[in-house]
């Protein structure tokens, strides 16, 4: 065997396993003669002297680092080798660490605020009908709603909600009455009469009823 081709094979071993003196979380740069610290955004976990990227939800934010780090809840990395974590923005959470997405509130919560890690429930007298809501929508005159609504429910007939945001119906007070659903409360016409309360309908006045019950004294 020729020592000049000896020493050919012996320098190319030595320079494919030069990367071993490397420390963790450093390669070594172009010129093969420093090692260079792994850059943001990768790694040296797994093996010296090589930089991996990151994967989606995790991220390191400095060069050098040996082991990425996982997003924390309310942010997400949805791309490997990223170097920092994004924010959920307004209408969407992340509810674990470690997320490459954020989820969109369903209908019947909202988020107003970013970086958010879970969703609030519409209050009574409230709705959400989209997802990603940043806010709730009031429920209008002759509607109500429960916590957590989709939708707001027409008031029964008999029943009224004067005000919007309302989140229960009462019931027509005796002297009025309101046939349709969703609709407020009327009052009785003159020579008929509603003698209780919650009625569809107003009676014809005999001689048995008297003011206030009536529309008319």
């Amino acid at each position: 065997m020729r020592p000049s081709w000896l020493l050919t094979v012996v320098l190319a071993w030595a320079n494919e396993h030069s990367t071993d003196r490397c420390p963790f979380g450093y390669y070594l740069n172009e010129s093969k003669s420093e090692c260079d610290p792994c850059p943001a955004g990768k790694s040296g976990l797994g093996s010296r002297g090589t930089c991996y990227d990151c994967a989606v939800g995790w991220y390191t934010p400095m060069p050098g680092m040996v082991q990425c780090i996982g997003c924390s809840r309310g942010r997400y990395a949805n791309q490997t080798g990223l170097s920092a974590c994004h924010t959920c923005p307004a209408g969407r959470f992340s509810g674990t660490p470690w997320q490459s997405t954020c989820e969109a509130c369903s209908p019947g919560k909202y988020m107003l605020s970013t970086q958010s890690s879970e969703c609030l429930s519409c209050d009574r007298g409230k709705f959400s009908d989209k997802s990603a809501s940043t806010s709730c929508n009031s429920c209008s005159p002759g509607k109500f709603s429960g916590e957590n609504a989709r939708f707001c429910e027409e008031c029964p007939a008999g029943k009224e909600a004067v005000h919007s945001g309302s989140y229960g119906c009462s019931s027509c007070k005796a002297g009025f009455y309101n046939p349709h659903a969703g609709q407020s409360c009327r009052r009785c016409e003159q020579g008929t009469v509603a003698n209780t309360t919650g009625l569809i309908s107003c009676e014809e006045c005999s001689l048995i009823w008297i003011w206030p019950y009536t529309s008319d004294p």
